[in-house]
């Protein structure tokens, strides 16, 4: 059961496909997505499963702060849930018993907790406490605390609740699932396994081509810096901000004709400095990989969110050398100084981007280092394995258990 159909347009969708994957390894499955985009899904037919879908309605964003008073967390529950339960019931009655129930989310297995039954596995791809605490620390702006103080304040509740309300899961489910160790040492408790995430293979990967290793020969114009993720998400949106106002100042005397891509959803987002010179926005796209082979350096310079961030991986699976802070690799099983650079500071951040942009060998080295560790280690295989050794794990401990 998920709230995402399996996708490969962002991180969510990537971990349910890989998810999905693992498990058509172990037994037939059938997908219930809990659809509550404004336009609506309608997946086609896919010969390694079967789907329905349940259409639910989001709560309207200015009712979600009130929640901050309730001990349920913000984000957990959708609007007209009778009909909702009605249609998860319906869904239940039509199918013969389940032998593992794998929800994507909190709020899924929320919903269809006392509705469904069998051995069930609730995946935390993020952790919401933890992600809430790392935003409150990232707001900067002019004003100070002072501006972010309420929203610190709503979320800090939010965080508390999150907190509370993951442990308690983790005593309704067999087992729950987290994409790091960091992460299940936060979580602590006795039934946390690790489901890492990893990366499909691009289709454009299949060798370094030479456009890769001189980015002022490349067609396409000035050496660029590559953001990917939605500006709707406010650690990807603070990121950027970041760029825009410490990094780019600091590259632009040495790389005057320096530009800066940002690729993904930022519809009804806006903030001072957004539409800076030399920076531009491509919104949401289909294919990633074009913006990849163009671009001259990838950045994850993220310093909140949960869980691991998939667009470490994504640079190294197109062969793009990276620059990130310590935080936007977080929990991944990567070299710091051989797979990509590591800075903090803006002025460091900007000079690893200098040195990436003006130093050929280094470039190659850091893309050969980078792409050797995601085929080794973080593939989408990478995933579906671990998922189809829990599975695997459960069901033949549930087997054992019936017979006793």
């Amino acid at each position: 059961m998920t709230d995402r159909y399996p996708s490969n347009d962002n991180g969510h969708g990537i971990r349910t496909a890989n998810i999905i994957d693992g498990l058509v390894q172990v037994g037939s499955v059938h997908v219930c997505l809990i659809d509550s985009s404004v336009d609506g899904v309608h997946p086609p037919s896919h010969p390694r499963f079967t789907s329905t879908v349940i259409r639910a309605h989001e709560w309207p964003r200015w009712i979600k702060p009130a929640w901050a008073l309730s001990r349920r967390p913000a984000g957990l529950r959708y609007r007209h849930v009778r009909a909702l339960r009605e249609q998860v019931i319906a869904l239940n009655a039509s199918q013969a018993p389940w032998d593992l129930i794998w929800c994507s989310r909190a709020r899924v297995h929320t919903l269809t907790q006392s509705l469904i039954y069998g051995p069930r596995i609730v995946d935390f791809d993020d952790l919401n406490d933890r992600l809430l605490r790392s935003v409150m620390r990232d707001r900067r702006d002019r004003f100070g605390r002072l501006r972010a103080g309420p929203r610190n304040v709503i979320d800090g509740l939010g965080a508390r609740a999150w907190r509370l309300f993951q442990q308690r899961i983790a005593t309704e489910a067999e087992r729950v699932v987290v994409c790091s160790a960091q992460d299940r040492d936060y979580l602590a408790v006795s039934n946390a396994t690790v489901v890492p995430n990893g990366y499909p293979l691009p289709r454009s990967s299949s060798a370094v081509s030479a456009e890769l290793v001189n980015p002022r020969t490349r067609p396409g114009g000035p050496p660029s810096l590559l953001f990917v993720g939605a500006l709707t998400y406010e650690p990807n949106r603070l990121a950027v901000k970041w760029i825009i106002d410490e990094v780019l100042p600091r590259i632009r005397p040495q790389v005057p004709d320096i530009s800066f891509i940002v690729v993904g959803n930022h519809e009804g987002v806006s903030f001072p400095g957004m539409h800076a010179s030399g920076v531009s926005y491509q919104g949401r796209v289909d294919d990633v990989a074009p913006y990849y082979k163009q671009a001259t350096v990838a950045v994850t310079p993220i310093h909140s969110g949960g869980g691991t961030r998939l667009k470490v991986i994504e640079a190294f699976a197109h062969r793009v050398p990276l620059v990130s802070t310590s935080f936007g690799f977080e929990g991944l099983d990567v070299r710091p100084g051989r797979d990509l650079l590591v800075a903090d500071d803006p002025a460091m951040f900007a000079s690893s981007c200098v040195a990436v942009i003006k130093d050929d060998d280094y470039r190659r080295r850091l893309v050969e280092s980078a792409f050797e560790r995601y085929h080794a280690r973080l593939t989408a295989s990478a995933t579906s394995d671990a998922v189809r050794k829990l599975a695997a794990d459960i069901l033949t401990m549930d087997h054992q258990l019936s017979r006793v």
